[in-house]
């Protein structure tokens, strides 16, 4: 029975082995309890992930990119880095300065080209991949899709859960996901000097000091795996929990697409790292509609709704968000859909 109103401050964990299995009862189960928990609380812990007893060896692989030289990360930069890029999306971006979090990453999508979106100034959410010219070693790159593969597979599932849950037409999510370019992210946050200031760096009122801001993503959901412990979600009521450290688990966060299509019944979820003083790395996997795909609320629109977006597409919101980034200020225009 899971326990709907959670007390402790870690967040709670749910086996979702039987969603990917044939036994429809069991999966019904699981699907129950993956939409309590996360109308309870906006986030869990998934375990028993497709190839997660390899996760943890496979995730550290992929993290060797950050052993790269600067030189190298600097070529593979976005003009968010380096103002002469070609590159606006996917490559690899530094926030080692000030910002809202001090860190630095790499982004790649689905390793096919995606369709062009109706709208030209959202063409560059389907920019290709750009790859090391020298990888940390040979089979880093096909490692790299292996472990996105796996978490598509993860979040299609996860979302399927959340549908059936919530009542929401099959149809209606499979066409919004059916050209998707969703993202893994490599993320290394080194030691952060006393001198470096974040935007969220506080103390915040509960005392927290941090290396990533209280932020929510722009996905469906967010599948977040991390190498050393820190990452916090926050619950509806306010309450932040931890996420526990375990080498095959990745947490579930609620992104703002769940939020525009269900009206605002799911709320996308808050969530901060806190700074303890080390480095620290993970590993983020986004699971994101099509660029073209219709945000309009597939739920009823009630008085507790949260405020529409009728008509707006995934694309024209990332625009929206990205146009609030150092060297991305011009993406903040008015875009249409």
């Amino acid at each position: 029975m899971t326990r709907l109103q959670n007390n402790a401050n870690f967040a709670q964990t749910i086996d979702i082995t039987q969603i990917f299995g044939n036994n429809a009862a069991s999966r019904r189960a699981v699907y129950q309890d993956i939409g309590d928990v996360l109308s309870a609380d906006g986030v869990f812990v998934a375990v028993g992930l497709p190839d997660g007893a390899q996760l943890q060896r496979h995730a550290n692989a992929l993290l060797r990119f950050f052993e790269l030289s600067g030189e190298e990360k600097l070529r593979l930069a976005t003009r968010r880095v380096r103002a002469d890029s070609r590159r606006s999306y996917r490559g690899f971006v530094a926030t080692l300065t000030e910002g809202w979090a001090y860190n630095e990453f790499f982004d790649i999508g689905p390793d096919q080209a995606l369709g062009a979106p109706a709208n030209s100034a959202v063409k560059m959410f389907a920019e290709t991949n750009c790859w090391p010219a020298q990888p940390p070693f040979p089979e880093w790159r096909a490692k790299m899709l292996r472990y996105r593969q796996t978490m598509e597979k993860t979040g299609a599932a996860i979302l399927a859960a959340a549908a059936a849950y919530l009542g929401l037409g099959e149809k209606d999510i499979a066409s919004r996901f059916a050209n998707a370019g969703s993202t893994l992210r490599l993320l290394n946050y080194p030691r952060k000097p006393d001198e470096a200031a974040i935007i969220a760096d506080m103390p915040e009122p509960d005392g927290a000091r941090l290396i990533s801001g209280r932020h929510v993503d722009a996905a469906a959901f967010s599948l977040l795996w991390q190498r050393e412990g820190g990452l916090q979600a926050q619950t509806p009521d306010g309450r932040w929990l931890d996420i526990p450290l375990a080498a095959d688990n990745v947490s579930v966060h609620i992104g703002t697409v769940m939020e525009f299509l269900t009206a605002g019944r799911w709320r996308a979820t808050p969530h901060r790292v806190l700074n303890n003083g080390a480095p620290r790395a993970s590993i983020g996997y986004f699971h994101e509609p099509n660029l073209d795909a219709d945000l309009s609320p597939l739920l009823p629109v009630t008085g507790n709704s949260a405020p529409q977006h009728s008509g707006l597409t995934y694309g024209a919101h990332l625009l929206d968000r990205f146009g609030r980034y150092e060297g991305l200020e011009d993406l903040a225009a008015p875009a249409g859909n």
